[in-house]
């Protein structure tokens, strides 16, 4: 599945496919197989070179799923999930999964993170707009808990 993902002609991957792919990874086993070796880094960075909400969903249950060692990968791409997020405003369910990954990334970074950038400012705005859709307020939330 991983090299069907991967190499798919598209931008966009296959619904059937994306949807064999979420599945699969929502399994513990599964979700390390595929992020052996250098597989994790592939699917990021396809999930960003197209801004497939979907592979995105892939690298968040990977996230969750995966072996714990993956979260080195995850630190370095913090910096760039959280540029992303900011600039997706349009895209809400974009977002819910961009945050919904870094729930799962447990780092030192965070206090880096929070203090030099504008990153806590769209926390806040999250929190407050009336506007937000509830899942992502609820992502948000659990983004803090996972902070704190």
């Amino acid at each position: 599945v991983y090299q069907l993902v991967i190499h798919f002609p598209d931008s966009i991957i296959g619904k059937e496919l994306i949807a064999l792919a979420i599945n699969l990874t929502t399994n513990k086993t599964n979700a390390a197989l595929i992020s052996q070796d250098d597989q994790l880094e592939e699917l990021i960075n396809r999930a960003f070179k197209y801004n497939d909400v979907l592979l995105f969903r892939v690298t968040r249950n990977i996230a969750q799923f995966g072996p714990v060692t993956n979260i080195d990968i995850y630190e370095k791409y913090m910096d760039s999930l959280i540029e992303l997020i900011k600039q997706s405003c349009d895209n809400t369910d974009l977002q819910i999964e961009l945050i919904g990954t870094l729930v799962y990334i447990n780092s030192e970074k965070w206090d880096t993170v929070l203090t030099e950038g504008d990153f806590l400012d769209f926390i806040h705005s999250n929190l407050v707009s009336d506007y937000s859709e509830d899942d992502l307020v609820l992502e948000t939330v659990m983004l803090i808990a996972m902070i704190c």
